[in-house]
């Protein structure tokens, strides 16, 4: 029954709740003739337990699901009056034909989230300007990927000092002021393919909603897997971020290990994984 249980919770990605965890964990401490070593755990960025080394599961992105998403979310985020609210049907068409005409891209770059994030509420703009600049300098040159940056016409009154070399360095488009920038970023991330990620803090929760339940595991997979995050830029430059994840946060089993996420007890949002895990793994037999 507790294995049937847990393959359970695997197939509905459901977490164990923390006041089952320790009935768990008893479960497996009762088979003494099992050789069972059960130990609370977390797993690294790559996808390594700390208590038994081993690398759980990658993140497993079907393309013809990645495809039926993408196709779904044309249709009811970037096609439907939500989006228009705060744009207009000549400016997504103007969006679409120029992703069409640059795509594929590897990195698409949320310009002001990046300016915003770093620099702070009472930065300049010549703040935000250098900071997007060092983002894709990076990016575009250290990194060698193909950029595009994303922002609002109002950058165009940022400093020529960066904004000249930062479209230099990348594709850029700068939406009305007015309009939403989400829907553009995930509609290039998306155009571009299951290998092009986006760099952005924000959950996306809005388009999540409009995809509906359908979509809901599949479209926070993909997330989870290709956003990164900027962390910080250092004062002499140096840009680091946050990278996907590279591993799957479900009940997982291989051979004679068991990995249980489970909740820590502390509230998350609902984009947000649990990082406690229960390791449970039989000790090699002394027979022999």
């Amino acid at each position: 029954m507790m294995l049937g249980l847990l393959q359970f919770l695997r197939d509905k990605r459901i977490y164990v709740p923390l006041d089952a965890v320790t009935p768990i964990r008893g479960w497996f401490e009762s088979k003494p003739d099992e050789n069972w070593v059960v130990k609370y755990a977390t797993v690294s960025k790559a996808g390594e337990c700390s208590a038994c080394a081993a690398h759980l599961e990658p993140i497993n992105i079907s393309g013809k699901d990645f495809e039926k998403m993408r196709t779904t979310f044309m249709e009811r985020v970037v096609k439907g009056e939500d989006t228009f609210l705060n744009s207009t049907p000549e400016e997504v068409g103007l969006f679409k034909r120029f992703v069409e005409t640059t795509a594929p891209y590897d990195v698409v770059v949320d310009g002001l989230n990046v300016g915003y994030q770093q620099a702070g509420r009472h930065a300049t703009h010549t703040d935000q300007a250098k900071m997007l600049y060092q983002v894709t300098e990076y990016l575009a040159k250290t990194r060698g990927k193909k950029v595009l940056v994303l922002g609002r016409r109002h950058m165009n009154g940022w400093p020529k000092k960066y904004m000249a070399p930062i479209q230099q360095m990348a594709h850029c488009f700068l939406a009305e002021n007015l309009s939403k920038d989400d829907p553009f970023l995930l509609y290039a991330a998306m155009y571009s393919g299951l290998g092009t990620v986006f760099l952005s803090k924000d959950m996306m929760r809005d388009h999540l909603f409009k995809l509906g339940e359908e979509f809901d595991t599949f479209f926070r997979k993909w997330q989870w897997s290709h956003q990164l995050q900027l962390l910080h830029i250092k004062p002499g430059g140096a840009v680091r971020l946050k990278a996907p994840m590279k591993f799957d946060t479900l009940v997982q089993r291989k051979g004679d290990a068991w990995h249980i996420p489970y909740e820590s007890g502390v509230p998350r949002y609902s984009y947000e994984v649990p990082d406690t895990w229960l390791c449970a793994t039989k000790r090699a037999s002394d027979a022999g």
